[in-house]
Parts: C-alpha cells; structure tokens; sequence
C-alpha cells in the first residue's frame, strides 16, 4: 500500500481498540481519499485542539472546519483566563490552499487566511505520537456568550500537542487522542502561558448540519482519560487508563445541572462511575444555535480529570 493513504483503522479486540497504520485499502476512509473534483457537495473536515490548566482555571480551545466544495471555512475560538472570557465564531473564512486536506498522510496540515478578520494553522505529524500545533490570530469578544462574527479584541494562540496514547478511530471518519498541552496566549490583557491536559481530533467526510441531539463528555488526568458520548442509536467513546484504550459500550449521563452523575460501561464489562463538577459555562453560535460547553471537574473511579461537557439539544 502506499503510504500516502496512510490512515489509522481500528478494530476492537477483546474490549481493546487496535490501531494498524497500514490497513488494506479497503479499510481505509473512503472521504479521505476523494480527488478534490470528485468530492460531494457535503464533503467537510474538522479538526480541534484544546487545553487546560491542571486546575481547569485557564484553557484554550480551537476549531476550524474546512469545506473544499465551497472554498471556504469556520473558526471558533475560545480562552478563558480565570475570569476574562475571549470567545469568537467565524464563518466563511477564506481558505489558505484550496482542495481537500490528505489526513490520510503521515502529516497534514488545516489552514484559513482572512486578513481582514482572521488567520489559523493548525498541523499535526503522525508517526510515533501525535504531535499537533496551533497557530492562531483573531478578533474576538471579551464574552462568554458572544454573537456571531469578529470582535473586537486581538488574540493569538501558539500551541503544542503531544499524545500520550494511539489515536483513537471512534467513529469511521472522527479520531480522537488525548495528551498534554502546552500554550502561548497574547490577549489585551497580556502575554499568558496554558499547561496542562490537552485533546485533538479530526473528523472528515460528507457533513449534515448538526441535527441528532447528544451529550459529549471529556475529561483527562496525567495517565487517564474518558470520551463518552451518549446518543442515539448508539453512544461512542473510549476510556484510556492501564496504557490501554478500551471501548465504551453504555453511557449514562445526568441532565445538565451544576453536578451531574455519570455511568460508563466499557467493552470489556468494566465500569466507571464519577460525577461532573461545573467551572464555568460558555456558548459558541453556530449555525444560528448556541453550542454549550461547560469546562468541569470530575472525580470517578479511575481517577480525578478535568475536561468539558457539551450538550447539544438537536
């Protein structure tokens, strides 16, 4: 096989998710490997970056959504210093290269460029661990809950990923990997610095506009972590603790409260039971909703993290 359709595939063993970099062909994601003249109106790719402070204090997210058909993107993005909130969500942003991004290679690069309003590169390189970076200026709103569009407040974000387990292939175009984070911020108010746990995935293939109602619950510590995502039909996720990633298999989350209690059941019959302690609240409008997050504590029984809960009502 030759290795620009490099992928990652995944199969459950035993309760465990396998990573084979070099799958047949036929395993690989039939939405990576579209010729950018074949590819569907719908055709999207995501990715995102995230961290936070051990303490969950201070964190940085950020998104960035290509859609090649239509040459253009969105970008959404967030810090939080204690209590100074900068928040902004951009759509049809101006694409940087035109054509789809080959995250069927070993590295890949997502980038928009809008002088006016905007510019983000967001690049991963994926032999061994993962290892993602952020550059990233915008103009946005001193506000947890901001309109649509710039603000008027610069910020950049210089970010590092490192993974500290294989990707994870939760959904047949979405992967998912947890690590630690390390950040550079620049806001009116300074120059600030993030470190701490730290999440990316990626996501690619034809993309309806968010419809199906879900629970999206991450949360990671030095040597262990949990997604869990509880919808319909079927919830996803995986938990990573022992060195190991194992499916989930239920997911069982309270409605959204300041506490929230949750059950997940893994492949292999294990268990985890927690609950979620609320830091803060935000909202990001998109396609002319509010996108909650919350940014938690959670104790549980494999440990005490820190990560976000997003509900998304459909």
């Amino acid at each position: 096989m030759d290795r620009r359709q490099f992928v990652i595939v995944t199969a459950a063993v035993g309760g465990r998710l396998l990573l084979d970099p070099f799958a047949p062909f036929a395993a690989l994601r039939a939405a990576a490997t579209q010729s950018a003249d074949a590819l569907s109106p719908a055709y999207a790719e995501s990715v995102e970056i995230s961290g936070l402070s051990e303490d969950g204090t201070s964190e940085f997210e950020v998104r960035l959504a290509r859609f090649p058909p239509h040459s253009s993107g969105t970008l959404w993005a967030t810090v939080c210093l204690a209590d100074q909130v900068y928040n902004v969500a951009l759509d049809e942003v101006r694409l940087a290269v035109p054509g789809r991004t080959h995250v069927e290679e070993a590295d890949a690069r997502f980038e928009v460029s809008d002088a006016s309003r905007a510019s983000a590169r967001l690049e991963r390189h994926r032999e061994g661990p993962l290892i993602g970076s952020a550059r990233v200026a915008v103009s946005a709103h001193r506000s947890v809950d901001p309109p649509s569009g710039a603000g008027s407040e610069a910020v950049t974000i210089d970010a590092r990923f490192e993974s500290a387990h294989a990707p994870v292939q939760v959904l047949p175009a979405r992967l998912e990997v947890m690590g630690r984070v390390s950040a550079t911020v620049r806001t009116p108010s300074g120059l600030f610095t993030i470190a701490g746990p730290g999440k990316w995935h990626e996501q690619t293939g034809n993309r309806p506009r968010f419809a199906a109602a879900f629970t999206y619950l991450t949360a990671t510590g030095r040597d262990h972590g949990l997604l869990a995502v509880e919808r319909q039909p079927a919830p996803f996720g995986f938990a990573w603790m022992g060195g190991e990633t194992l499916k989930v298999k239920a997911v069982k989350i309270a409605p959204p409260a300041d506490r929230r209690a949750f059950t997940v059941e893994l492949e292999d019959g294990r268990r985890i039971e927690g609950e979620t302690r609320t830091i803060r609240t935000i909202s990001t409008p998109i396609e002319g909703q509010r996108r909650p997050s919350a940014t938690i504590q959670v104790t549980s029984t494999i440990g005490d993290m820190i990560g976000h809960i997003n509900d998304w009502t459909g």
